[in-house]
């Protein structure tokens, strides 16, 4: 009976992590019916609380109608942060790619990403997927930002942008080498030296070959 009661247990775990797996891929994709459908889902499994934290981290509860017992969502009433942080990240990392000026959209989701995305359930398999790639977008928000700074002149501000990369991927090796280089250049040579050692460790940690320290280039001109 004991082996019996865990089997249950067991199961309504799968389940949960089922249903809101379901319900964050539903907004990852956007798919209005698939989020409500999900949310009924994931009530019906007794994740009223993880629900709530996913929506809550979304910014979407003003979108969440309870009627009867139940959860729905209110199309018109859904705005949530993660899309809008998408919208702005890939629209402005198209403009750069494409020679144009996405600097303004680009920092709207800089500004937006103030951390992981449900990271208050770092382990859970049903949060992972979406928070990887939230994280992963902003690191490539901050390489942009660095990029536009650095050719502006701005060395501080491209050494700020490079740092946030790393805060978002810690062995991120072009990030590294890019902020030792800056760090250089400006003549900041104990934080140069600091950084590289920095870079030099995180490599060790993951067996990646280590660079030498990157050759000194002057800093271009403010515009």
């Amino acid at each position: 009976e004991a082996g019996e009661g865990g089997d249950e247990l067991a199961v309504k775990v799968e389940e949960k992590r089922a249903a809101l797996g379901r319900l964050l891929e539903a907004l990852a994709a956007r798919d209005i019916q698939a989020i409500d459908a999900a949310l009924g889902s994931a009530v019906a499994a007794g994740c009223s609380k993880e629900s709530d934290e996913i929506v809550e981290a979304g910014k979407a509860r003003e979108a969440i109608v309870a009627d009867r017992g139940s959860l729905h969502l209110d199309p018109d009433g859904l705005d949530v942060d993660v899309w809008r942080f998408v919208d702005d990240a890939r629209s402005g990392l198209d403009a750069v790619r494409s020679g144009g000026d996405g600097s303004d959209r680009l920092r709207r989701a800089d500004a937006a990403y103030t951390g992981d995305f449900l990271e208050e359930h770092p382990y859970e398999p049903w949060a992972t997927e979406l928070r990887d790639r939230a994280r992963a977008l902003a690191a490539d928000v901050a390489r942009a930002l660095a990029g536009i700074a650095w050719s502006q002149g701005d060395a501080p501000e491209a050494a700020r942008c490079w740092r946030r990369v790393l805060e978002r991927d810690a062995w991120a090796e072009d990030a590294h080498l890019a902020l030792v280089e800056i760090l250089s250049s400006v003549g900041t040579h104990g934080e140069a030296r600091r950084a590289y050692q920095a870079y030099v460790s995180r490599m060790e940690e993951i067996d990646a070959p280590i660079h030498p320290f990157p050759t000194l280039e002057p800093a271009p001109a403010p515009t």
